[in-house]
């Protein structure tokens, strides 16, 4: 009954750890430190690149990582590259430009549009939004991915948690071996359908099928071996 109760005790614990972080995370974000490249167009004085990202760096609350670079395709190469998230390129017109990747995260895209807002109003500026790495045409939010992992890992942690209260553990070598490639199959299964839903039903990953099933995979397996193990280690 102890254990029992030592159980219940832990669970409980993880729930409301998962509850305040989720709730406290979401349900009023602020961005912070967002990694942006600043460039200043040709025509500008000298360093007036330098000079915006340190006032952007100095926003109250910090919501931006701003650093000057060379041109905008040297910033264009560091969003590809995930290294920056976006970029504010300084125009002599007065008109300048977000350059933004929604593909990397809608949430990221619309925080910049939103920070340059009031940026631009404060200088009296304009500037427009040009979105270089746009989401799937058929995953106009950038979820599906998420979704899709967390798919992948329910799976693998159902399939070891359901062998584990119907079969337990294994008892043997053999035991262990017969569980084990169970785990193999029925990874490579859920790995390869998962993909194809995303790939070929849906068409929110078209023409990736391949990597995607040895990406869900792993996953799969990966969740399910661990929820063995953590079984394992109980008992």
């Amino acid at each position: 009954m102890r254990k029992v109760v030592w159980i219940a005790f832990g669970v409980l614990l993880l729930q409301l750890g998962f509850i305040a972080s989720y709730v406290a995370a979401f349900h009023q974000p602020t961005p912070r430190e967002i990694p942006i490249a600043v460039v200043a167009e040709q025509g500008l004085p000298a360093g007036i690149d330098t000079d915006t990202a340190d006032k952007l760096n100095a926003i109250d609350g910090t919501p931006l990582d701003a650093r000057a670079v060379a041109s905008t395709e040297d910033a264009r190469s560091l969003i590809r590259d995930r290294e920056v998230l976006g970029a504010y390129v300084v125009s002599a017109s007065g008109t300048d430009t977000v350059i933004t990747a929604s593909a990397a995260g809608s949430s990221i895209s619309a925080a910049l549009e939103s920070i340059f807002t009031e940026v631009e109003a404060s200088q009296g500026r304009q500037f427009v939004v040009r979105d270089d790495i746009p989401v799937g045409i058929h995953d106009n939010r950038g979820l599906s991915g998420f979704y899709l992992s967390v798919g992948w890992v329910v799976g693998g942690y159902l399939l070891a948690a359901a062998i584990g209260l119907l079969v337990g553990a294994p008892k043997s070598r053999r035991d262990a071996a017969a569980q084990l490639g169970i785990f193999a199959a029925y990874s490579v299964l859920s790995g390869a359908l998962g993909a194809l839903i995303v790939t070929h039903l849906l068409g929110t990953f078209a023409g990736h099928w391949f990597p995607l099933w040895l990406l869900g995979t792993g996953v799969v397996f990966a969740t399910s071996m661990f929820t063995l193990g953590l079984r394992a280690a109980r008992a």
